[in-house]
């Protein structure tokens, strides 16, 4: 399922993807998300988020502990690596916590337990997008500094190579 609130500015809408065999909790956490512009969408199984990771970028995930097919965790850490990196959040609930907590510690960028106030949630996802919105700096401060330097050291070898060609 996917829905694009529709936005007025050309500033791009952030990505997410739920992952849930929860039907209700797709639904829930979609439409939370969909009331804060983002543009959202659900898939029940981890091989269809993986798949839908190979043609589609999402800014943020949101998965299951356990989903029908697989762990939750194994879904996140198979699908399409991004740059900057795709924000990787674990739901749980009572019975899987000790999980996401081993996720979080094996490499998911947080966890939430779920039932939640929306707020939270929404706080959540806008840390998260805050943190990849840093990495994407940081990532084209660093690209940019390489071609700088690289330009450089371009330029002074032509300038070596014109100078032994002149001296020839």
């Amino acid at each position: 399922m996917t829905n694009k609130p529709e936005k007025d500015s050309l500033q791009e809408t952030p990505r997410i993807l739920v992952i849930s065999g929860n039907k209700t909790v797709r639904r829930s956490i979609a439409a939370i998300l969909q009331a804060q512009e983002y543009l959202t969408e659900t898939v029940e199984t981890g091989k269809e988020a993986i798949e839908k990771s190979k043609s589609n970028f999402y800014n943020l995930v949101l998965t299951d502990v356990r989903l029908p097919d697989m762990m939750g965790t194994r879904a996140i850490f198979e699908m399409n690596e991004t740059m900057p990196p795709m924000i990787k959040v674990i739901i749980a609930d009572d019975s899987t916590l000790p999980k996401a907590v081993d996720a979080v510690n094996d490499g998911a960028d947080a966890c939430i337990l779920i039932p939640t106030e929306p707020e939270k949630l929404i706080n959540l996802v806008k840390k998260g997008l805050k943190k990849q919105e840093n990495a994407k700096r940081f990532s084209e401060q660093l690209l940019a500094q390489f071609i700088e330097t690289r330009t450089k050291e371009i330029v002074q070898t032509q300038r070596q190579t014109i100078a032994i060609k002149a001296d020839s």
